[in-house]
């Protein structure tokens, strides 16, 4: 998964960017949106090269409304060029099930075992 944002170029966004586990908002509907908040720069990006069934194996999406998954989150990134950042690791909070892992050390994770198999 690809972040495309804008954050500012100062030294606070510098260390920030390379600490784990930032907390964020996800949102998700026909795009893949990310958005930090404070005491983190206040700013969003899009996701690219996402998939939504990988997606939806490991963080069960929510039923109606206009987003699939709407939830706190916890990212970290790495810096690729310009304005793109490599989504190593993402974890979404669950309201039912808690903290669902999606990506780790930049690839998703086992998918997630919600129900029973009866």
């Amino acid at each position: 998964m690809i972040l495309t944002i804008c954050f500012e170029q100062d030294l606070i966004s510098q260390r920030l960017l390379e600490l784990r586990y930032l907390p964020c908002l996800c949102r998700v509907s026909e795009t893949f949106e990310i958005e930090f908040f404070d005491p983190l720069p206040v700013v969003s990006g899009t996701v690219t090269e996402w998939d939504r069934t990988a997606l939806e194996q490991r963080v069960i999406p929510g039923t109606g409304g206009e987003y699939s998954h709407y939830a706190l989150s916890e990212i970290s990134l790495a810096p690729l060029e310009g304005e793109r950042y490599l989504i190593v690791d993402l974890k979404m909070f669950h309201r039912y099930f808690g903290w669902c892992e999606v990506l780790k050390d930049g690839a998703y994770v086992t998918p997630g075992n919600f129900w029973d198999e009866e």
